[in-house]
């Protein structure tokens, strides 16, 4: 008796094309809500269309399948939606067939190992616990024809297929008894986007099969929606493949002679011809990475899973929507840049629609192709026409009487007040935790741009130092330095302009350079940081400038232990006062408590200063992925000032220090 897949849940993986497709649309017409996973944006979003149309519910979200953070965010976004999952339709997969020695180890063998197998198994394996705990539940993976009979060319591809076969069958038999269904589908060829992906161009045009071989990916897809009506262990299409199978498992010598003539001997005579490499690059070029299997970029789809973890966070902090004007916060979320300027730009999200825009008319290119939804509310230049375009895309939202987040920090009046046109009833409290808490832990991309920003600031002061000599002014050394920040990989909007005291001047911590001339026995502060990628780094070195006093080489040496006891207490656990007391202590039992003057460090990442903040009275626990600087520093008024400043990121069993130049006393001249 069949299955009525009325008001199922069925998510599709890969569904911008092919299989994928075809089933989205056939589930739809059964009734079904489908969730569109796959990498094309462009593609489910015309898809969902298409189905809303004929009368269907589809819901299209971003996936690459070999980015576990992305599975976990896209399970959760389903389940906060609609409260489970029925039917895993397990599609995504590639192919990549040449022989095995001119495979790429990473876009051709790594990458189909990523797609096809361990991200079918990581989707599997979000999506279970939920199905076992309602004991009901259909999953239903794809293979291949290729996973039952492999043949020259697909080592790799039938390798994949062959794990999605014996997977699907151990994991049916661990929990049926759980009451969740388990299905295989294993298709032969038909004309999907797989041949264009497949490999060598020779190759491909030597393997295009007879049309009477060839199925539709429609018939195919037919065959998978009637397996959810009619559940069983496996579909082999087409029908006689099944001989096949029985027959390289009975007679695998023939078999092998078989394809041999069938591919082998084909295959060398292509070879004596010119190949043209894979993605339109001669052989022997580097290949351009994820040409198949990581387009979109891990870059792109890493914004929808922060735009998924904002409206988690606002729904934690009992926030209707956020409202963002140009800031980091609105880079870190959209990828978006924007200049504050005489025209306001505002973002507004909220935790169930799509983000909006209000914008010049001038700027509507950035925010076209963008790889998720957003809904732009264009202004043209009259000033008279701005606030009742605002007031229009604030009302499309219902935000009047809502809660409004903004940051104080960032929110200027003229954004506020053509916001608040808009929802004059609203509340706007301060959502600077609710972005924090998104931006304070770190991932291994923006660590790696850090690391890269330290390494550039460190590598333009050494090549500044040979031209600090006594007499210069501060001005011209860091004019000097500003040059070599360029030339050693900074982009031009720096974290600050760098701080150069000399003499008195480096008393003050956050002195502002000045045509003093450096002189014999001067301590000299250099405050300067890179930033590379839209990351920062900020550290500061102490030099001599000739011989110095016996006290200014005491209060250096004083700080350079304190900086080693900042940084030695800095671990995952840990309150963030512990950095800033083990700092301090150093510092006040050598009897210059006083001259400390400032907390030991503050966070670090898209801007100079940002959470967390390592002083006395902040108890907020230390995470992996935190990043923050460590500075203590002694300043005796009107002689002159130490400090030393290194970038710090909280691992998962301590603390790594970025930075990692010279903190001993230099002496220049």
């Amino acid at each position: 008796m069949a299955i009525s897949l009325e008001n199922k849940i069925v998510l599709v993986t890969g569904a911008s094309s092919g299989f994928g497709a075809d089933a989205a649309r056939l589930f739809a017409r059964e009734g079904c809500i489908v969730v569109l996973a796959a990498r094309r944006m462009d593609r489910l979003t015309a898809l969902a269309e298409e189905i809303r149309a004929a009368g269907g519910e589809a819901l299209p979200l971003p996936l690459d399948v070999a980015e576990q953070s992305q599975i976990e965010d896209l399970v959760q976004t389903v389940l906060d939606a609609y409260g489970r999952i029925d039917i895993l339709f397990n599609n995504a997969g590639f192919g990549r067939l040449d022989w095995l020695e001119r495979l790429d180890p990473e876009r051709d063998i790594n990458a189909q190992l990523d797609v096809n197998l361990r991200g079918l198994i990581q989707v599997t394996r979000a999506v279970l616990p939920h199905m076992l705990a309602r004991r009901a539940g259909h999953i239903i993976n794809v293979s291949s024809v290729a996973g039952m009979i492999a043949a020259p060319l697909y080592s790799i591809y039938a390798a994949t297929k062959y794990g999605v076969r014996a997977f699907t069958d151990a994991l049916r038999r661990e929990v049926a008894p759980f009451g969740v269904q388990v299905s295989g589908i294993y298709p032969g060829p038909a004309d999907t986007e797989f041949g264009k992906h497949s490999g060598d161009n020779a190759v491909k045009s030597d393997l295009k099969l007879p049309n009477w071989i060839s199925m539709s990916s429609e018939y195919v897809a037919r065959r998978a929606v009637s397996l959810a009506k009619r559940p069983r262990r496996t579909l082999v299409i087409p029908w006689w493949f099944r001989p096949l199978v029985s027959f390289d498992y009975h007679f695998p010598s023939l078999v092998d002679w078989l394809l041999k003539v069938a591919f082998v001997r084909r295959f060398h005579k292509v070879e004596t011809a010119p190949r043209e490499a894979p993605c339109g690059h001669a052989v022997g070029q580097a290949p351009f990475r994820g040409c198949f299997a990581r387009s979109p970029t891990k870059r792109r789809n890493m914004r929808i899973s922060r735009l998924t973890k904002l409206s988690e966070s606002l729904r934690a902090s009992n926030l209707d929507a956020l409202a963002l004007n140009p800031s980091p916060s609105l880079t870190y979320l959209t990828s978006l840049h924007f200049h504050i300027s005489e025209r306001p730009v505002v973002v507004i999200f909220t935790a169930d629609h799509a983000p909006v825009i209000i914008l010049p008319e001038l700027e509507m290119l950035k925010v076209t192709g963008l790889p998720y939804e957003i809904k732009a509310f264009p202004y043209p230049e009259n000033p008279a026409e701005w606030e009742g375009v605002f007031r229009r895309a604030v009302q499309s939202l219902g935000l009047d009487g809502r809660r409004i987040g903004v940051e104080p920090r960032a929110m200027r009046l003229l954004e506020f007040r053509h916001i608040q046109a808009g929802a004059p009833e609203a509340d706007f409290p301060d959502a600077s935790d609710a972005v924090s808490r998104l931006r304070v832990r770190k991932d291994p991309d923006e660590i790696a741009a850090m690391r890269k920003a330290v390494k550039a600031a460190q590598s333009a002061l050494e090549a500044t130092i040979p031209f600090i000599k006594i007499g210069m002014t501060e001005k011209e050394i860091a004019g000097e330095l500003v040059v070599q920040l360029l030339r050693h990989g900074s982009q031009s909007e720096m974290p600050f302009a760098p701080i150069v005291s000399g003499g008195p001047n480096s008393a003050n911590p956050h002195a502002s350079p000045s045509e003093r001339r450096l002189q014999p026995g001067d301590l000299l502060v250099v405050d300067w940081g890179a930033s590379v990628d839209g990351y920062i780094s900020d550290l500061t070195r102490t030099f001599a400038i000739g011989e110095v006093e016996a006290e200014y080489r005491k209060i250096h040496q004083i700080v350079l232990e304190a900086n080693a006891a900042g940084r030695a207490a800095a671990k995952p656990g840990v309150p963030c006062a512990n950095v800033d007391k083990a700092a301090r202590e150093v510092i006040e039992k050598a009897g210059y408590g006083q001259y400390f003057t400032h907390r030991t460090g503050h966070g670090i990442g898209m801007e100079g200063h940002e959470e967390p903040y390592m002083r006395s009275d902040n108890m907020q626990i230390l995470e992996p992925g935190m990043a923050f600087t460590v500075e203590p520093g002694i300043y005796l008024p009107e002689r002159g000032g130490v400090r030393i400043e290194d970038n710090v990121v909280i691992s998962e069993k301590g603390a790594e220090c970025l930075s990692d130049m010279e903190r001993e006393l230099r002496v220049v001249e």
